[in-house]
């Protein structure tokens, strides 16, 4: 078998492409209809997400069959074909050619606006191409479903020209290109948690992050939590009289997607309306030198308590007057030790087991009777 391609046959890397995009194309329109039948959850994701990396895929195989295919030009048409079958036959391999590239381009560009990263079978994590813009997301959207009734009506056309040749003009034009097999594939989540910071010192309104980040379909993504408080008090001279708890408001949870904010809340990961809030409370605290900490504690999360323990750096207050410090630190835990993850979610192929949480909060002199369920970020 030659693998370049002859001035009456194309050769078997030009046959491998090119049935390899056709079965890859099938299998995203099965997906796509797949996952368009489930409710949100875990399998809708998981199907999107082989939805996207196959996709992705696509556009790497049609870049190889456009450089392959200049560097190694093809068989020619039949010589009988009149003007007019010439210009359909070129300008439908032309339309494939396009649609082949704009339609994965524009779907990565949707998950770009719509604010979820996308990865490669959750082996690589693709940069955005866009910002998050929802009005750019529904415009792509559209592009998208258009790009793909435009690859139907050309893969009929291609299809009809092909059986054509083979039945009226009964040429090889078809039979040159028989035959070849494709591939297959596969590829995580979404959750979130929590833990912090303040005491004789207290969270500053609206002057502090508390961020976690999520491994989801394989692509890295975060969110935060808009309401909590800190009350944290350094150990004296002595390692003595420390003290932290961190009260989370768990449903202020906001990941910029309103729908994943939803699932997060929902009874089978956070379940709020159960479990309002998630606590941080140390037994001791410490210190490791240079205003850094070891707070050793129990994180609670859906009434689950588990011992952690959390690194602490007390830096200089940059910030606003009458800062007493900024609390930073970084610590990663297992959702599913806390049961954040019922069902469906208890699988980590999609929705990773790990979370990292990390904060960023300005104290300030405080009451430490005021250690309460939170306000809003900004607010009193």
């Amino acid at each position: 078998m030659n693998l370049t391609n002859s001035s009456t046959r194309w050769g078997a890397v030009s046959k491998l492409l090119h049935w390899t995009v056709v079965v890859l194309i099938i299998a995203q329109f099965v997906m796509a209809n797949i996952a368009g039948e489930l409710p949100l959850g875990m399998q809708k994701l998981a199907w999107l997400a082989r939805h996207k990396s196959v996709g992705i895929t696509i556009l790497g195989i049609a870049i190889i069959r456009l450089a392959w295919r200049l560097l190694n030009p093809g068989p020619a048409l039949p010589s009988k074909l009149g003007p007019l079958e010439r210009v359909l036959a070129a300008s439908t391999h032309i339309g494939l050619y396009l649609v082949l590239f704009l339609m994965p381009l524009s779907g990565w560009l949707m998950s770009s606006a719509k604010g979820y990263p996308v990865s490669w079978f959750n082996l690589l994590q693709l940069p955005d191409l866009v910002a998050k813009n929802e009005e750019a997301f529904k415009i792509l959207e559209a592009c998208h479903g258009i790009l793909a009734i435009a690859l139907v009506v050309l893969a009929i056309l291609h299809v009809a020209g092909a059986l054509k040749h083979h039945f009226v003009y009964k040429d090889d034009v078809l039979k040159r290109m028989l035959p070849c097999l494709a591939l297959g594939f596969a590829a995580t989540v979404f959750i979130s948690p929590s833990p912090a910071m303040a005491a004789d010192l207290v969270s500053a309104p609206g002057q502090g992050t508390l961020k976690f980040s999520f491994t989801q379909a394989g692509a890295t993504g975060s969110g935060v939590f808009r309401k909590f408080d800190v009350r944290f008090r350094p150990p004296d001279a002595a390692g003595a009289g420390s003290e932290l708890i961190v009260a989370i408001d768990v449903a202020s949870l906001d990941t910029d997607d309103s729908e994943r904010d939803e699932i997060l809340r929902g009874p089978d990961l956070f379940a709020t309306e159960r479990f309002p809030a998630a606590r941080f409370e140390a037994q001791r605290i410490e210190p490791d030198g240079d205003g850094r900490y070891r707070a050793v504690g129990t994180l609670t999360i859906r009434d689950v308590s588990k011992a952690l323990e959390l690194p602490l750096e007390l830096r200089p207050a940059t910030d606003a007057a009458g800062s007493a410090g900024q609390l930073v630190g970084e610590v990663s835990i297992d959702r599913l030790d806390y049961g954040v993850g019922q069902g469906e979610w208890t699988s980590t192929e999609w929705v990773a087991n790990k979370v990292t949480i990390s904060w960023s909060v300005s104290l300030v002199p405080g009451d430490p009777a005021t250690a309460g369920l939170a306000r809003p970020a900004g607010q009193t």
